[in-house]
């Protein structure tokens, strides 16, 4: 619960009479369709004078040099052990929880610890070449999750602002992990740098920018853009409806050959089924499992349709493999039409909690899966490669910064490979798609957690016709990245600005004169109960000051227990991640 709960409507579950809720209008559900925008937004005034002490992630000393000139800094390296080369020079291993912990620590006692962490990706990144791709994550992704894992840890100091500076797709995905890490612990300000010109750009300007940002106030801005020497804020903008009859044909050919990633999971079949029910295609469905039960049923529904089904048993993160499914494919039908990637897998759990296997798992299918399918099929003649992404990308989700992360990665990925396809370097159109949560097919989450989504957001599960006609919307359009959203538009509107929501419920006087201190011991009892149930734990065992990841709380418990603070106190209040302690009435 969120210091600052509001008292008279915890009082209610207590016992306490309040009037009855303000009844709302019903609005119908529909699909709205929004888009990233980079909205030019120069910074308020000019930096003045740089914070510090500042902790700086980088492989290459150009930039601490620049920046030591001006205040203090410590620069940390990446190498294979814990050494303090320098009082304010420091190697070690960056993916390693335990090694930031030690420097942490060092650095509190000597009264240094870090106001600013300054991540920079200075290395460059060719996405053709595996081993640079390890690297980035290696020194992106992973990094950044055992700094915050070490962070977490520290109870004595408030979070450090986190600032990611980086010029690749990889680079800029740390948005979406930014965006996930200030929904599990809002006491983080982090944002995430774009330097589209950063190899025009001169050491002293780079580092004016970083300056400049870094003594920013604001507090909202996540992902930030610089471009031809101007400032771009990313911000999600509501997009006209297209207007159907009147857009531009869609690029599906009749009998065309379409080759689906995931294409035995929900999603997959979703579309392999109206590819085959509208367009008789021939279909390669690309799947790492083998086939499961039930599998010749929904075969034989493809064949119904007329379309012929090939199913390739395949790893795509793994480059070799992504070659032989388009041999196989090619062997069979002699050309492939188009592409869509759905593949993708969650591994859902706190940061605090996140284990390297598990994001690895979300990054195969996703990452190096978007990557090998596109190299493997760029001497083919594409009319179109579609990425199958999550709202998670643009939003975060509490549980999912991996996710949320390796599907940044696939809006940032297709924004590339436009650039490419614009100077002739990779064929047909390209296209990512961000979906919600589907009603059928998809990854899904609990009826109580439906419920919870769509009280806090106005978005509601999303129904297959509504999915496919949003999927033909944007093949008519001209957007490389669309971003679904079906359920009621004024809520997801208020949610996207984040407007602030007008109490629900008027307060009689009856509970004007409460007592605190009996009102903490039944807040502090309810609270208990209900993460006792959750948990399967005694009540009576639950310390209040414990950590919730301590018991073992979950993103699904999560939104169980949200649930239930909504049905019994009809009040919403976000479980953000539990940054600190159990905190109920401070």
């Amino acid at each position: 619960i969120e210091q600052g709960a509001p008292t008279l409507a915890i009082a209610q579950g207590a016992g306490i009479e309040v009037a009855a809720p303000v009844r709302e209008s019903v609005e119908e559900k529909q699909r709205t369709h929004y888009a990233v925008r980079w909205m030019s937004k120069p910074l308020a005034t000019a930096a003045q004078e740089r914070v510090g002490p500042i902790l700086l992630l980088d492989a290459s000393e150009q930039l601490f040099l620049k920046m030591k000139e001006d205040g203090p800094v410590i620069w940390v390296k990446p190498g294979a052990t814990f050494e303090e080369i320098e009082p304010t020079v420091y190697s070690m291993d960056w993916q390693q929880e335990e090694q930031f912990g030690q420097l942490l620590a060092g650095l509190e006692q000597k009264a240094s610890f870090p106001a600013v962490v300054l991540h920079h990706a200075s290395e460059p990144c060719n996405l053709e070449v595996g081993e640079e791709v390890t690297r980035e994550l290696d020194r992106g992704l992973y990094t950044l999750v055992a700094l915050c894992k070490a962070l977490a840890q520290e109870t004595r100091q408030a979070p450090p602002k986190i600032i990611s500076v980086g010029a690749t797709p990889l680079a800029s995905a740390i948005g979406g992990f930014f965006r996930t890490l200030v929904l599990e612990d809002p006491r983080y300000v982090a944002k995430s740098i774009d330097l589209q010109d950063a190899d025009g750009l001169s050491l002293a300007e780079k580092y004016t920018i970083i300056r400049d940002e870094i003594c920013d106030a604001e507090r909202s801005t996540q992902e930030i853009r610089y471009q031809n020497g101007e400032r771009f804020v990313s911000a999600l903008v509501r997009q006209h409806e297209p207007a159907g009859e009147t857009q531009t044909p869609l690029p599906l050919k009749q009998n065309g050959v379409y080759l689906i990633t995931g294409g035995m999971g929900g999603l997959g079949l979703i579309f392999a089924e109206y590819l085959a029910k509208n367009y008789q295609a021939k279909l390669v469905l690309v799947g790492r499992s083998a086939a499961g039960p039930g599998r010749e049923e929904k075969l034989n529904t493809l064949t119904s349709h007329g379309a012929e089904v090939l199913c390739i048993q395949a790893d795509v993160s793994k480059p070799e493999e992504m070659e032989r499914v388009v041999r196989e494919a090619k062997a069979r039908f002699s050309q492939i039409n188009g592409v869509i990637h759905a593949a993708g897998v969650n591994r859902d759990a706190f940061i605090l909690r996140k284990t390297r296997e598990e994001m690895e798992a979300v990054l195969a299918a996703k990452v190096y899966g978007a990557i090998n399918a596109d190299l493997a099929t760029r001497d083919e003649n594409l009319d179109l490669f579609v990425l199958f992404s999550s709202v998670a990308g643009v939003m975060g989700n509490v549980g999912q910064s991996d996710y949320a992360y390796a599907n940044h990665f696939l809006d940032s990925f297709a924004e590339r490979r436009d650039g490419l396809q614009k100077t002739q370097q990779r064929p047909g159109r390209t296209l990512s798609i961000d979906w919600p949560l589907w009603a059928e097919g998809g990854m899904g989450i609990p009826q109580d957690g439906v419920a919870l989504l769509e009280r806090r957001t106005g978005m509601s599960p999303l129904p297959v016709q509504d999915g496919i006609q949003y999927w033909e919307d944007f093949l008519r359009s001209d957007e490389v990245q669309g971003v679904a959203l079906y359920g009621t538009a004024s809520r997801i509107a208020a949610f996207i600005s984040e407007a602030p929501r007008q109490s629900r419920r008027t307060v009689s006087t009856v509970g004007q004169a409460i007592d605190s201190t009996a009102l903490l011991a039944k807040t502090d009892a309810y609270v208990k109960a209900l993460i006792g149930k959750e948990t399967g734990l005694d009540p009576d065992r639950i310390d209040s000051s414990e950590r919730l990841e301590s018991f073992g709380v979950d993103s699904v418990m999560i939104a169980h227990v949200n649930a239930r603070l909504e049905q019994d106190l009809g009040i919403f209040k976000e479980l953000k991640g539990f940054p600190a302690t159990i905190r109920f009435l401070d």
